[in-house]
């Protein structure tokens, strides 16, 4: 898992990981949601990865897309 510190300081998401067709975010209590292209598109996964490797806005993102999560640990 890698730390995700929002720029801003105030994110819900505390860590993630990610593979080729799927992103797993660690919420602020410690529920990892997982999120694949089987239920999303493959844009919409990519730009979670994207906002997560830039450390900025990945809780605004899932917030206001609100994209299908697989599993719910």
């Amino acid at each position: 898992m890698n730390v995700y510190k929002s720029r801003s300081g105030n994110g819900g998401v505390t860590a993630y990981e990610y593979g080729d067709d799927f992103i797993t975010c660690v919420f602020k209590n410690n529920k990892p949601y997982t999120y694949t292209v089987g239920l999303n598109s493959e844009a919409i996964i990519n730009e979670m990865k994207f906002h997560a490797d830039n450390q900025i806005g990945l809780t605004t993102f899932i917030n206001q897309n609100k994209p299908r999560f697989k599993s719910r640990h």
